[in-house]
Order: C-alpha cells, then structure tokens, then sequence
C-alpha cells in the first residue's frame, strides 16, 4: 500500500501531541510493515520534519516546479507595455517575473491569482513599478491573499460576492453544483415577487435571451470575484456562446 499525505504541516498540534508525535506515528507504519506500506508525505521546510524525516528520501518541490512557474508568468505577461522608468535601471519585465517566482514558493494557485491581479492593473495602464508596487503588496501566504482579494472586491460587487461564496458553500455541502444560469438569477431574488412575475417559459423568453443572459453571468464571475471564482464544465457551445451545462465554482477547494 502507498499512502499520500498532503501538508504535513497544517496539522494541528495540542499541548499532547505535536509535529514530532505525527512523525514517530507515521515511521511506526513504514517500520511494522516495511514491505507492505509506503508513505510520500509533503510539508513546508519546518525544521521538525527537516530534522526528523530522511534527507536522502527528500525532494524540494520548488526546485522541480521553478521552470513550470517561470514560463506561466512569462506568457501571461507577455504584450504589455512595461517599460522602465528612466531611473529604474536593471529593472524589466525579466526582473518582474523573477520576483513573481521568488515569492510564489512553488504555490500555483498563488501564482495564477497574483498574476491576474498583475493583468488587471496592467490592462488599466500600470506601468513596471506600478506592478512592482503591486506585486509587492500582495500576502506571499495563501489565506492572507484570499483575504486581500476578498477585501479588493468592489464594494458595489461585495453583496453579490459574499451570498454566491454562502450559496456555492451551502451547495457543496449537498454535492450540488450551483449552474451558472442559477447564478445568472440571483439578482432576480431581490424581488421577492419575482417568481410570480417571471414570464412562462415560451411566452416572451427566446433562446437569443437566455445566452446573452448566461454571457452576462460569465462576464460578472470572470470579473468581479478577483479570480476566487471560476466557470467550469461545458462552457462553450458548437457556435461559442456559453452552454447551459455550465456552473460556478470556486477557483480551488482550499479557498
């Protein structure tokens, strides 16, 4: 058997039992069935498991993700207009993209959702330093991004935002996607007569209606929920529009 651990480190430790009690359980597995049980277990570089668990038997995720990471922030910030102020010297797009992989610490989820923010301002006309300045004010952490995102949010958009993340938690909970045509009503619900009013199916709405209702629903998750949200599952049709299978998601599940 071989048993895969995730994030060894965000175990909870008590006053009884600590990182150190985890790994004498865990090499109590390997060491009464050394033939029959393997673990790969991954971790932040703590000093605990540094010390305790075999350096012969260990790999730095960063070092073999490093290239991976390097290649994504150069493609998705290739075609803007970053040049340098003319006091920046030794600083360019180059220096930009180090920096992106310097401070991501092999986490792509954090990498996909600095760049977008990156994209935003530069889309807005931000120049190198501006997305140096940016950059720099971004949590390297992942929850305190989440939490940085959650607060850059629109303040016109926050309503909206805080009851999809309620909605999209509640239909996790029963296995149940939220479809985007779902979301696409939500605004409808702040008329509470608004079921009653909504017009019989054949008697006003076309199918024109219904896509560029669902282009519009895509347009608000793309756009307003700082990458935290995502539509997934059959987003195209044969002719490009938006297919009704689709629905909204959160961007990752440890958001």
């Amino acid at each position: 058997f071989c048993f895969f651990i995730d994030g060894l480190d965000e175990y909870e430790e008590t006053p009884g039992e600590d990182y150190k009690d985890m790994i004498e359980l865990l090499r109590s597995w390997t060491e009464t069935a050394s033939k029959d049980v393997k673990l790969c277990v991954s971790s932040r570089e703590y000093s605990v498991f540094e010390r305790y668990l075999s350096a012969n038997q260990r790999l730095k995720l960063q070092d073999l993700t490093r290239a991976d990471i390097e290649q994504l922030a150069r493609d998705r910030l290739k075609g803007f207009n970053m040049s340098p102020e003319k006091n920046e010297s030794g600083v360019d797009e180059d220096y930009l993209v180090q920096e992106v992989v310097t401070r991501a610490d092999e986490v792509f989820l954090w990498v996909v959702l600095v760049l977008r923010s990156l994209r935003e301002g530069l889309q807005h006309g931000d120049k190198l330093h501006d997305s140096l300045r940016r950059l720099s004010s971004i949590p390297r952490d992942l929850k305190d991004l989440f939490l940085h995102l959650l607060n850059s949010i629109h303040e016109s958009y926050c309503r909206k935002a805080y009851r999809t993340f309620a909605m999209l938690r509640y239909r996790i909970q029963l296995d149940w996607n939220l479809s985007l045509f779902e979301y696409s009503l939500l605004d409808a619900y702040d008329d509470p007569e608004f079921a009653i009013k909504a017009p019989f199916r054949g008697t006003g709405t076309t199918e024109d209606d219904v896509t560029e209702q669902l282009e519009r629903a895509r347009n608000r998750v793309n756009g307003y929920y700082k990458g935290l949200l995502e539509v997934r599952g059959n987003e195209d049709s044969e002719d490009g529009t938006v297919a009704l299978g689709t629905y909204v998601s959160f961007a990752h599940r440890s958001i």
